[in-house]
């Protein structure tokens, strides 16, 4: 039975390990940082401190299909016309989106896309998003998705991280790298004596 079964008794093959394991965050203790140090890198790196301009908007979506005759396109662009309409005429902005809009992402969420930069949005949403003023409603804008509507809820201005804003992250991401720096040596130390 065991020599016709020999498979069913097979092992996987081990090892027997033993291991020193270098932890940086152990290491982050002994580490320090001034705040010469800490000058110099906010000095010399300034683009990391940038802020990017973003805006926070709304917007209404109508799909048309790449390859829409011009008769659908015509009747998503009327039909975006008359949600336009109602909401210059007073009516609540999120409410239309969650009645009307087709983009199943932001719909539920009264159309609300969170704050993003130019560059996470496609070019002609973009241009139309950022000329807008915080409550102002754009006009229509097509997209390869549809017909968009986009009402602008408040605009972040970029700006740049003051040396005090920026002085911790500075601090965390230099004790970082040295912690591991120092948890390398130490561990290539220890090898050599092995």
């Amino acid at each position: 039975y065991f020599e016709r079964h020999a498979e069913t008794y097979r092992t996987e093959p081990e090892v027997k390990v033993r291991y020193v394991r270098f932890a940086a965050a152990s290491s982050l203790e002994r580490v320090a940082v001034t705040d010469a140090e800490l000058r110099e890198e906010y000095d010399a790196n300034p683009d990391r401190f940038v802020v990017p301009k973003t805006v926070e908007a709304r917007h209404i979506l109508i799909r048309t299909a790449a390859d829409a005759s011009a008769e659908a396109v015509a009747a998503a662009r009327e039909k975006i016309a008359g949600i336009l309409a109602q909401a210059r005429a007073g009516k609540d902005f999120a409410e239309l989106a969650k009645q009307y809009s087709e983009d199943e992402g932001s719909r539920d969420e009264g159309g609300f896309l969170g704050a993003f930069r130019k560059e996470a949005v496609v070019a002609p949403f973009a241009e139309a998003a950022f000329a807008l003023a915080p409550g102002e409603i754009g006009e229509p804008v097509q997209t390869q998705f549809g017909w968009h509507l986009i009402k602008v809820e408040n605009v972040n201005e970029g700006r740049t991280r003051s040396f005090d804003e920026a002085k911790a992250d500075i601090a965390s991401r230099l004790k970082s790298e040295r912690a591991r720096n120092l948890a390398y040596d130490e561990a290539e130390a220890l090898f050599d004596a092995a």
